[in-house]
């Protein structure tokens, strides 16, 4: 932060909140009737697309598209697609999956997805299901709908997550392991380049960076937000993004 102001000569004024009023506090700020004193804020990924829905949060894209030093995420080698959407991710799962991909010897995996019980597991599932059934937005729900009450589990959209997920399933080390593979597991073999994807939290993912020069990962690591659903044509996505991808996270 010293460094930022000797570089900007934009003096940084510290707000602090606990971590139990951190989230609302935000939410106060970015109210269309708060003066909006707060300029920055640090937040928790799946806060976000509740800030999102209030327009309280700036799109820095032309800020950014043409920024020479911020090389935010190389297109993968072979021909294959950013994963932007499941699809893409099935698409790489696909090539990858049981190749050896670090020339150990063994096959590998397309993922290391957590599928572990009291792990993040659970927050995975409804990360991909919020971006198919919320397409408007939480207002939609996640286990009723608001309107009928008709439990959105029987309906097609929800069957499409569970397709998604079984895949990921699939194609993770838990297909040879046949038991819960936890994210700290999965992390160490994405650190031994037994799988090409990774999903998590953002600490976990800082602690796999500063150590990718030790693990002989420098070059090849890229870093991307959690992928969604692509918005059908039929569809109204809102808070689509620029890729037509809904990528809607439900606050947990």
């Amino acid at each position: 932060m010293k460094n930022f102001e000797i570089l900007t000569g934009v003096s940084i004024q510290k707000i602090y909140s606990t971590t139990d009023t951190w989230y609302d506090d935000v939410l106060v700020d970015i109210r269309d009737n708060s003066p909006g004193f707060i300029d920055l804020y640090t937040s928790f990924g799946n806060w976000i697309p509740q800030y999102a829905e209030l327009n309280g949060l700036k799109d820095l894209t032309n800020e950014t598209r043409n920024a020479v030093s911020l090389d935010w995420f190389d297109i993968m080698r072979h021909g294959l697609p950013t994963p932007r959407s499941w699809d893409d991710v099935h698409t790489i799962l696909k090539y990858y999956d049981g190749k050896d991909i670090n020339g150990d010897g063994v096959p590998d995996f397309g993922n290391c997805f957590s599928t572990a019980e009291d792990d993040i597991a659970g927050t995975m599932f409804w990360a991909i299901a919020s971006s198919f059934l919320q397409t408007r937005g939480t207002a939609q729900g996640t286990y009723f709908d608001p309107k009928t009450m008709e439990p959105i589990s029987s309906s097609p959209k929800f069957i499409e997550v569970l397709e998604v997920y079984a895949k990921l399933v699939q194609h993770s080390p838990f297909a040879v392991n046949a038991t819960g593979v936890s994210w700290t597991i999965n992390r160490e073999l994405f650190n031994q380049k037994k799988c090409v994807l990774f999903y998590n939290y953002p600490g976990p993912i800082k602690s796999i960076i500063s150590a990718q020069k030790k693990n002989g990962m420098a070059g090849t690591l890229n870093l991307a937000s959690l992928p969604g659903k692509k918005c059908a044509e039929d569809e109204d996505c809102p808070f689509a993004s620029k890729h037509n991808q809904t990528h809607t996270i439900t606050k947990g």
